[in-house]
């Protein structure tokens, strides 16, 4: 199943990778990644795109919602791209 996650990153050396390694550990593959810095404020949006058959959704934002770098994690419907899920801080 493909699941489509919007984050608010804090832009520090490393936390890309973090993101990253965390999503293929959980046994996500990546179907794509996107960046934006709206502002120079610090802050880094990130839109993922992982891909699973058999892995929880659930499981991968909680374990995102706890990386010190990640300060929000939305769960997107990929077909409607309405806000299902938000998890952490107010957008």
């Amino acid at each position: 199943m493909k699941y489509t996650l919007r984050l608010s990153v804090h832009t520090a050396e490393g936390a890309i990778i973090r993101i990253l390694g965390l999503v293929e550990r959980r046994g996500f593959a990546l179907a794509r990644v996107d960046t934006t810095s709206p502002e120079d404020n610090g802050h880094l949006d990130m839109e993922l795109d992982v891909v699973s058959a058999e892995r929880s959704i659930d499981v991968l934002m909680r374990q995102l919602d706890k990386l010190f770098d990640v300060s929000h994690v939305l769960h997107l419907q990929s077909d409607t791209r309405r806000l299902v899920l938000k998890k952490g801080e107010a957008c």
